[in-house]
């Protein structure tokens, strides 16, 4: 497993490439808002910097978990005091394992890792399961309107409403946004959200 390192609000794994760095706070604050405006339970997947976690905990939800997978950052988790947070409930390991165990519900879902499995065919045809009705699941992406043409149609065949949030993040050099997605996306990030829709049927995995 790659070593991470917490360094000047960044996080790095070994050969200093950015996993994830400060200045995507305002894209967590919002997912966050998404994923809290119907309380209850919220689930993130992927712990970071853990920017997207801290917005959540400003929420009044009754429960707050986490899925997270590398030992470093759960070392970081478990020296920050997130194992110690009463509502906080910290699942460790790879979430492509740990979701097809889960038997809770969900009212919120936020899905932010690095170089994982792709999301399309494992976790979104399980959101049926896991969300209560009318919760929120939302990840972000690039601002690129044919993926969120792309996933509007693919939630719309599951039955979901999408909502789409464009964040524009000021700091970081624009050099810094280009290593990091590869890309000049001039700034612009998307939040991608899909709401279940209680009032229509979703496929399953069977």
């Amino acid at each position: 497993m790659t070593e991470y390192t917490y360094k000047d609000g960044y996080l790095l794994d070994d050969v200093n490439r950015i996993i994830m760095p400060y200045w995507e706070a305002p894209i967590m604050e919002k997912a966050a808002e998404v994923i809290c405006q119907n309380k209850g339970r919220v689930l993130n997947i992927g712990f970071g910097l853990g920017l997207v976690d801290s917005y959540i905990e400003e929420y009044d939800i009754d429960e707050h978990w986490i899925i997270e997978c590398h030992k470093d950052v759960l070392a970081h988790m478990k020296d920050k005091g997130w194992y110690d947070k009463k509502n906080v409930k910290v699942i460790e390991g790879r979430w492509e394992d740990v979701i097809p165990s889960i038997d809770t519900t969900f009212d919120g879902i936020y899905h932010d890792t690095w170089a994982s499995t792709n999301i399309n065919n494992t976790l979104v045809p399980q959101l049926d399961r896991l969300l209560n009705d009318n919760g929120w699941f939302s990840f972000w992406c690039v601002a690129d309107q044919a993926m969120v043409k792309y996933y509007t149609n693919l939630f719309d065949n599951f039955g979901m409403s999408t909502r789409v949030d464009e964040v524009i993040i000021d700091e970081g050099s624009i050099e810094e946004h280009k290593k990091v997605f590869i890309k000049d996306i001039k700034r612009k990030y998307i939040n991608i959200s899909a709401q279940k829709n209680s009032n229509k049927r979703l496929k399953t995995v069977i």
